[in-house]
């Protein structure tokens, strides 16, 4: 049992159990979500609220503290995965890989001290967040970068088309710039028939971390077993 615990901590598991494992940590992250949005005083909705709401202390005095405890606890459940990704893209640029590994594990780090200290503290719950978010999302433009020099090196691995790895960072970075565009746009040249609500921070924060784990996802589904890469180093 402590040697499996030791094999998941390094990410040093087959394709299949971290799958599961990375599955497990998106369900539960999401009910402790669900739970602490039903728990609010008012109708939670992404359209009016920052993701932090649902650990604010003042803004959800009944949920904030299962929501918190969630986000420290998944914080450092996504550091094996990091490990996992960065031991599969390693073989192409080491130095580049450990480089990012280190940036994603201190997302990760992030997250949890997003948990750990509320928006009541703003400079120490402002500061993690950012590292989170921003620490994801470029670790994975570089995991791009890896993954196709790495797909170029390993020819005999089957590896999808080189255009689907783009496709997969597509929607982390149109939310990305999409900001940017939104913050830009004064007001006087909103779309009337548009929610004005689509124009505050709020429901762009939301796709920002939806499109972080989206992206996550497609580079775990595009990586190739590592038995498979073992085999094929030996053969």
């Amino acid at each position: 049992m402590f040697e499996k615990i030791q094999e998941i901590w390094k990410g040093k598991t087959s394709k299949k159990e971290q799958g599961i494992y990375f599955g497990v940590i998106i369900v539960g992250y999401t009910i402790i979500s669900l739970i602490s949005q039903s728990l609010f005083p008012v109708k939670y909705s992404i359209l009016d609220f920052k993701i932090s709401a649902q650990g604010s202390i003042t803004s959800n005095p009944d949920g904030h503290i299962l929501w918190n405890i969630g986000m420290i606890v998944m914080g450092l459940l996504l550091v094996p995965h990091m490990r996992y990704l960065n031991d599969g893209l390693k073989n192409s640029s080491p130095r580049f890989a450990e480089a990012i590994n280190v940036l994603s594990i201190t997302a990760c780090i992030g997250f949890s001290f997003v948990g750990l200290f509320p928006r009541e503290y703003p400079w120490l719950h402002s500061i993690p967040a950012a590292i989170a978010l921003y620490g994801f999302y470029f670790s994975l433009n570089m995991y791009l970068l890896l993954l196709i020099d790495q797909k170029k090196n390993e020819r005999q691995t089957v590896w999808p088309k080189s255009w689907s790895f783009v496709l997969i960072f597509i929607p982390l970075n149109v939310v990305v710039i999409g900001n940017v565009l939104r913050s830009l746009l004064p007001s006087k040249l909103w779309i009337s028939q548009i929610d004005p609500r689509i124009y505050s921070y709020p429901p762009w924060q939301w796709s920002f971390l939806i499109s972080i784990f989206l992206t996550f996802l497609g580079i775990f589904l595009i990586l190739p077993n590592k038995k498979n890469q073992v085999e094929l180093k030996t053969a």
